[in-house]
């Protein structure tokens, strides 16, 4: 298992996840039972020939009542000499895991993600024909926003060997490029590494006064 996921409403209620195969879901309080139940991952991305970290490629949280996983695939394109790449989203609803079944929400590749010239940073990404493109950029670590379910972080890298990273923030819904931020590349230990992730913390923080 490599991630635990718990659930507001009803905090009882862990969730054991293995992101290539499924979750084992059960009450950490019940000594009685002692039982649990198992949702495994949609079919199109159950891999059950495991060879690396799963959060290379994948990641899951709950976003706005719903149990998301978000998948990352990327395939070597000889028409731009680089990397291409997509990501796809599946969800099924918290309060009824074991009655629902897995929702396709969205899939979205490089090549059609929208790119606002104005964006800061967006000189950092490579380019084709003299335009910035998501496309030849190597990436991983694709991460899901905790409070918007159509928002999608990926890290990404021009060359592997690249000192400075951006983090790109994903708008899966329109299919927009939202930002690009700098990421010290110094800071990951391999070619991609677990060096970030989600928080909420935001949201119980106070504006400053300015006292």
């Amino acid at each position: 298992m490599e991630k635990a996921i718990t659930f507001i409403n009803d905090p009882h209620l862990v969730a054991f996840v293995d992101l290539w195969r499924g979750i084992i879901i059960c009450d950490i309080l019940d000594t009685k039972t002692q039982t649990a139940s198992y949702v495994p991952m949609p079919k199109e991305i159950i891999n059950l020939r495991r060879t690396r970290a799963s959060s290379i490629t994948r990641d899951i949280a709950v976003v706005n009542g719903r149990l998301t996983v978000v998948r990352l695939t990327t395939v070597f394109d000889p028409d731009i000499n680089g990397w291409d790449w997509d990501l796809s989203t599946w969800s099924r609803a918290v309060d009824c895991l074991e009655q629902e079944d897995w929702r396709e929400d969205s899939l979205v590749e490089a090549s059609d993600i929208l790119i606002d010239h104005n964006i800061c940073n967006v000189e950092l990404l490579p380019k084709i024909q003299g335009q910035p493109t998501m496309a030849k950029l190597h990436v991983a670590l694709p991460t899901l926003s905790l409070t918007d379910a159509q928002v999608v972080y990926v890290m990404g890298k021009v060359n592997e060997s690249d000192e400075k990273a951006v983090l790109l923030s994903i708008d899966m819904a329109n299919r927009r490029l939202d930002a690009v931020s700098v990421y010290d590349a110094a800071r990951i230990l391999h070619y991609f590494d677990v060096c970030y992730t989600q928080s909420t913390i935001f949201r119980y923080s106070a504006p400053s006064s300015g006292d």
